[in-house]
């Protein structure tokens, strides 16, 4: 069964009936996300869902993503995937592609094609731990940046949207990369306020650097941000991670989710956030012919 993401309330019921999910596979994530269908495939009480994009001929996961089910059951599995292999064809569908959920048990479906070197801080270690996971590096340019006086802070308020994309889409622009436009973030704002927040780090009363965190249960991920060229002389970036391990710890949240890099292990903002955590994890994509 395919469910349409206008559907709301079949989509959401079907994903309420699975106790491990997020908010990846919640409808107001799908509406934010191109051409959002959920495939589903339910017998007696047992069920499985798979939020997706469909591009051209191409099923696309979303950011995190996979089939996620109630209880597992191998034979199960296979009809339900027999299920969407059969849908696909009728719909002369070639490919389907998953970026699997790094937290989250999935239905493996067709073969790696892709791993990413992914970080992610674990709030569960004590404060010592956490620190001593920090490299030597690091830790200098954050006491740098609390020397300077650098200002922490966390809104809500969609008014920080248009200097935020300014900050943002400078950033993609000077290194060459392709960014969203302003209504895609009007849109995550508009569909997943609940969950979002802009973190902010200001010098003198100048902002100086923001970033957008998406909630998730007891996760914290971070999505997208820029700095100015003062974030850059500040150690900006360092300082509001650091603040944000800090906090969401106190507040008792599980992870802090930084993401990958952009080429492997060897680019620069890979090796910027493993400088955050000593544990090495990877998040995999897989892909299947139909």
């Amino acid at each position: 069964m395919i469910i349409d993401v206008n559907d709301r309330k079949q989509w959401d019921n079907n994903t309420n009936s699975i106790s491990e999910k997020d908010i990846f596979y919640k409808n107001n994530f799908a509406r934010t996300q191109k051409q959002s269908r959920q495939y589903v495939y339910k017998i007696k009480n047992n069920i499985v869902i798979f939020p997706y994009s469909l591009r051209n001929d191409v099923i696309l996961s979303f950011r995190y993503g996979g089939i996620i089910y109630r209880r597992f059951d191998r034979k199960f599995f296979d009809r339900a995937i027999s299920g969407l292999f059969k849908y696909c064809s009728k719909n002369n569908i070639k490919r389907i592609i998953i970026r699997k959920h790094p937290f989250l048990k999935t239905v493996k479906l067709g073969n790696i094609i892709k791993k990413e070197p992914f970080v992610f801080i674990d709030l569960s270690h004590d404060i010592d731990r956490l620190h001593r996971d920090i490299i030597t590096a690091h830790m200098k340019r954050i006491n740098k940046a609390l020397m300077k006086g650098l200002n922490f802070s966390e809104s809500c308020d969609v008014e920080y949207l248009n200097i935020f994309y300014k900050f943002y889409s400078t950033m993609m622009k000077k290194n060459n990369v392709p960014c969203q436009k302003i209504s895609y973030f009007a849109s995550l704002f508009l569909y997943l306020k609940k969950n979002l927040k802009f973190i902010c780090v200001k010098y003198r009363r100048e902002l100086i650097a923001i970033s957008i965190i998406l909630i998730s249960g007891r996760n914290i991920f971070m999505m997208y941000g820029g700095m100015n060229n003062t974030g850059y002389e500040k150690y900006a970036k360092y300082f509001m991670i650091y603040q944000l391990m800090l906090k969401y710890k106190k507040r008792g949240y599980s992870r802090l989710v930084l993401g990958t890099g952009v080429d492997g292990k060897n680019d620069s903002v890979y090796l910027f956030k493993k400088g955050f955590t000593d544990t090495e994890s990877y998040i995999y994509t897989y892909g299947a012919d139909i």
